[in-house]
């Protein structure tokens, strides 16, 4: 585990208790704090479970981190043969948000 080797903090995004997915205003919260800001932020999320069967909205994850500096990572372990893999999704397909590069991932 090489986080645990690195010096960096890990903060956990709870799940959203009416939706069961990644608690999105909890993690734009998060990302506002004031103590992160000048920081290295990477988020990296699973984009599906493989013990639940959950999937991630991956497109508006990823916009959310963009908008706070952070990068976003993604783990398609689970989901690549099941779902569409996108680096670069046009805004229209996952979110409102109208910069394509808001919407990007930075690594699956």
């Amino acid at each position: 585990l090489p986080w645990r080797e690195s010096g960096c903090e890990v903060v956990r995004v709870p799940e959203c208790k009416k939706r069961h997915t990644v608690d999105l205003h909890e993690l734009e919260r998060l990302l506002s704090n004031p103590q992160f800001n000048n920081r290295i932020k990477i988020g990296t999320f699973s984009a599906a479970s493989n013990v639940t069967g959950k999937v991630s909205d991956v497109n508006a994850i990823a916009t959310i981190l963009h908008q706070h500096q952070a990068l976003a990572f993604f783990d398609y372990a689970t989901g690549a043969p099941y779902m569409k893999m996108d680096m670069n999704p046009s805004p229209a397909s996952g979110t409102d948000c109208p910069d394509a590069s808001l919407v990007a991932k930075d690594a699956i």
